[in-house]
């Protein structure tokens, strides 16, 4: 015969704490792997815009080289990065870099670093917006990008 033995309610309580606490995490701990594979053709480099050709070639930088993000679709928990900043200055009337990836949620800020006016704007359905025309000694205002998506950016003055 076995003996009958009846634990107390506080190790079984303690135990499926433990137990649920695994569980949480184990599930923070899960990391997807995999390999992504594939070719990206970049086009060619052009030269400046028509607009600093014409109004300020003297002062106008070669545009950056062209670049590519990759990123991947799906639903991967709290994905919002609010709170987060990044910035995409101009200079030598172009952007610093032609691309900039930031995580939904983050606040951009376009700083002028040319003696004449920008004006970055947006028409793109991802996030529309137009800052105006600011100087370099003007800080224009922060624009948050929180739904996932490109977002084409233009200058009124180059």
């Amino acid at each position: 015969m076995k003996a009958n033995r009846t634990r107390p309610p506080y190790i079984t309580f303690l135990r499926g704490c433990i137990l649920s606490l695994l569980t949480v995490c184990f599930s923070w701990s899960i990391q997807a792997e995999g390999n992504i594979e594939g070719v990206i053709e970049l086009p060619k480099p052009r030269g400046g815009t028509a607009a600093s050709q014409r109004y300020k070639a003297d002062k106008a930088l070669p545009p950056p080289p062209p670049l590519a993000a990759v990123w991947i679709e799906g639903d991967f928990g709290d994905s919002k990065a609010s709170g987060k900043t990044a910035s995409l200055p101009q200079k030598g009337f172009q952007f610093e870099r032609s691309l900039l990836v930031v995580q939904a949620g983050t606040a951009v800020t376009f700083p002028n670093h040319d003696e004449d006016y920008h004006s970055v704007f947006s028409y793109s359905k991802t996030r529309e917006f137009d800052l105006g025309r600011y100087r370099k000694s003007e800080k224009p205002p922060e624009i948050v990008f929180d739904t996932p998506g490109e977002v084409k950016l233009y200058c009124e003055i180059h």
